[in-house]
């Protein structure tokens, strides 16, 4: 086996996987954002539209959207629409972050890969360029509820980069299990 760039998780053999993202500054304050992606494999599609508009201001983040997730599997298709909803507030001069954001399904019939999720997140600035994150997250599905707990740091070296690495607990359809994850 080989490590390194290029290679695919065995999964993901045979899959093609196209998409756009667009941004558009509405002011100093105001972004509206739309975002398409659209994954085809083993004759399975699913096609994900997702756009909202974003507000600015000095210590946060307000953004509301919608996402519209269409599917074609082997065991019939999927279409399901969200409300999505994010708030980002700072604290003490930018040392502290807390975040909160919700992706709930308006519609009875749910797509596997996107549940009803909440999440609510709690960040300290350790230095200039590092923070050390713990967050909840809830996933409510029609196959399966799973409650994850992270624990990370993440980095920016750079302007426009980002590192994670947490530690994870998750509570779901196959019972507790601890995991990593870096990217």
């Amino acid at each position: 086996a080989h490590f390194g760039l290029g290679q695919q998780a065995i999964s993901e053999n045979g899959s093609e996987k196209r998409g756009a993202l667009t941004r558009i500054h509405l002011g100093q304050n105001f972004d509206f954002r739309t975002d398409y992606n659209e994954q085809v494999q083993n004759n399975q599609e699913q096609k994900v539209l997702s756009s909202g508009i974003e507000y600015r201001y000095a210590t946060g983040t307000i953004s509301l959207g919608a996402k519209k997730i269409n599917e074609q599997r082997n065991s019939g298709d999927i279409s399901s629409s969200q409300l999505i909803a994010r708030f980002l507030q700072r604290f003490w001069g930018g040392k502290v972050e807390f975040e909160a954001s919700a992706e709930k399904n308006m519609t009875s019939d749910q797509s596997v890969d996107y549940p009803d999720r909440y999440l609510m997140q709690l960040a300290y600035q350790l230095t200039s360029k590092t923070k050390i994150v713990i967050g909840e997250e809830l996933a409510y599905g029609n196959l399966f509820n799973a409650t994850t707990t992270r624990l990370g740091l993440e980095t920016n070296p750079w302007a426009g980069s980002k590192i994670l690495s947490t530690l994870n607990q998750q509570i779901g359809e196959a019972g507790l299990r601890t995991f990593s994850t870096m990217g």
